[in-house]
């Protein structure tokens, strides 16, 4: 499980979203709209990453067809 995701940045993205081409189960938790932290930042990679939600979920299902992404379980109404 990675909790906030939402602060992974540049190549730390790349490589948590790799994992994902390993046969194990992975859950990523994390709120976009509170992103406010970068855990790194490599040049250009991933620069506009937190920009836009819908290029951001997007940048997930590139790298993973298979990849369930729900955004209700969590949220509080």
């Amino acid at each position: 499980m990675f909790d906030e995701i939402k602060d992974l940045a540049g190549n730390d993205f790349n490589f948590v979203n790799n994992l994902t081409e390993c046969n194990i189960n992975t859950i990523y938790v994390g709120d976009f709209y509170q992103h406010a932290f970068d855990t790194s930042r490599g040049g250009n990679v991933n620069v506009n990453l937190h920009k836009n939600i819908d290029k951001y979920i997007k940048c997930f299902k590139d790298l993973n067809n298979n990849l369930e992404i729900n955004l209700n379980s969590l949220k509080k109404v």
